[in-house]
């Protein structure tokens, strides 16, 4: 299957729908037969207005009237203000909006995406909602599970997301979803690639300490299938966040992707 890139500007873009679907493209998620708009080929929009019809690559749409969630309309949802903020966030003047619907919490005056809100699933080119967003009194994390987390420690006045779908800082923490990353020195914490990082003392996966880990020599290794996490330092290799052994499945997926 063909990997589309999908630039950054295109998260927020409005959009016509296509003549035909195609299951494969993000592109042509919305299509149009000039009487009606269907989502997923099989579902339609009702009483949506193909003239005014607008997509983004998130799943939202608006026409000059309703907005909608995927096939779902969107209750209450004002078309004229409403826009995306990035892949994961929506908003129109009254309200901020998601995969699960509406982000009751938030403050829409207030509220803002911190980052592109994405990451791509591997083996296939739907774009999956993750990232973080703020307004004047929270920071949030949406990770494609669940609903959408307050993320409870985090300083929205000077939080910044690392535009990765996993990581985040403000001045007194960093943030692994909405986690907090225990044990971390933040002034000398720095990402070293795909979810590994480290501090002065320790290097982390995720949100975990690497006991086996030596810090000085650690470094992060780029996998040949373009989505396994392996890192290695002068006594071990890692996949993951686990020492992989002399034999066995983690040693053969380890080397394959050397």
């Amino acid at each position: 299957m063909k990997q589309i890139i999908i630039p950054s500007e295109d998260l927020v873009k409005e959009m016509k729908p296509s003549s035909e679907y195609d299951e494969e493209n993000p592109y042509k998620q919305y299509a149009s037969n000039g009487k009606n708009i269907y989502f997923n080929e099989e579902d339609i929009l009702e009483g949506a207005d193909p003239e005014t019809f607008l997509f983004y690559l998130g799943g939202f749409a608006k026409d000059k009237k309703y907005c909608w969630n995927g096939a779902q309309r969107i209750s209450g949802a004002d078309p004229s203000s409403f826009h995306a903020l990035s892949n994961t966030f929506y908003k129109d003047k009254n309200h901020v909006y998601y995969l699960m619907g509406s982000l009751k919490e938030a403050d829409s005056s207030t509220f803002e995406a911190c980052d592109e809100g994405r990451k791509i699933n591997y083996g296939c080119n739907l774009l999956t909602p993750y990232g973080y967003g703020k307004d004047a009194n929270n920071v949030f994390y949406y990770d494609f599970q669940g609903k959408a987390k307050i993320v409870r420690k985090a300083n929205p006045q000077n939080f910044v997301s690392l535009n990765d779908g996993v990581f985040g800082k403000d001045d007194d923490f960093v943030f692994c979803g909405a986690s907090v990353l225990q044990k971390v020195e933040v002034e000398s914490w720095e990402k070293l690639g795909g979810y590994y990082s480290k501090d002065k003392r320790n290097v982390f996966y995720y949100n975990r300490i690497i006991k086996e880990a030596d810090r000085d020599t650690f470094e992060v290794v780029i996998p040949k299938d373009g989505f396994s996490q392996l890192a290695k330092d002068k006594n071990n290799r890692y996949l993951n966040d686990v020492v992989v052994g002399e034999s066995g499945r983690d040693y053969d997926r380890w080397h394959k992707n050397e």
